[in-house]
């Protein structure tokens, strides 16, 4: 992800390297995910979701989502302690696409004929040169449903919601006050409101536990 970084895309790798990064530090009492994205690509996206789980049981890991937490990024931001959305931020879209690009026609009056050489029936399934066949839809729905279950069990872990209520958003956006409705957030708070909350958090928490606030 090296390079996507200049874009401004971020990788799994690197979000879960920074958040190492603040585990290891002894100065660092709380980690506050600050998200504005609408999305990003499966792969990966699960095995960081689980780690993110195991390392907020080290230290509470806050979720805030400053415009846009959709997609990948609200999967993340479910995994979270608390998830606060801004007053014109949104949550959600609890859903998977892919999408297939048929060329075939563009080739055909560009005067470009593709001849696919290949060995295995699959092996150009859904490549872009033809129309996608019934077989190749029905593998690829196969794939997207398989995955949009296991986004379905991630925010039904994570938000204590039934699988049920999950599937119910079909994929829609919501605005903070129907996220807040809907149980996909916790609290609706400007980005100075959460970093007291979370202060507020810490201090109840070293109080309780006898040690002093820092």
């Amino acid at each position: 992800g090296g390079w996507l970084e200049g874009c401004g895309i971020r990788s799994y790798e690197n979000i879960r390297a920074d958040i190492e990064e603040a585990l290891a530090n002894s100065n660092v009492s709380a980690i506050l995910l600050d998200i504005d994205s609408g999305g990003g690509e499966c792969a990966g996206l699960f095995d960081l979701a689980d780690w993110l789980i195991e390392a907020g049981k080290q230290k509470p890991i806050y979720a805030f989502s400053h415009d846009a937490a959709f997609s990948a990024a609200y999967a993340i931001a479910s995994c979270a302690r608390k998830l606060y959305v801004a007053q014109a931020g949104g949550v959600g879209s609890i859903g998977v696409v892919a999408v297939h690009y048929d060329c075939s026609g563009a080739n055909q009056k560009a005067g470009i004929v593709v001849t696919p050489i290949y060995a295995g029936d699959k092996k150009v399934d859904g490549w872009p040169h033809a129309p996608l066949s019934d077989s190749a839809k029905q593998d690829f729905q196969r794939e997207i449903n398989s995955t949009y279950d296991l986004f379905v069990g991630l925010v039904s872990r994570n938000r204590g919601l039934s699988e049920d209520e999950v599937r119910a958003t079909q994929a829609g956006c919501f605005t903070a006050k129907d996220a807040v409705a809907n149980k996909l957030a916790d609290q609706i708070a400007g980005f100075d409101q959460v970093i007291n909350e979370i202060f507020s958090d810490l201090e109840s928490g070293n109080q309780s536990s006898g040690l002093s606030a820092l």
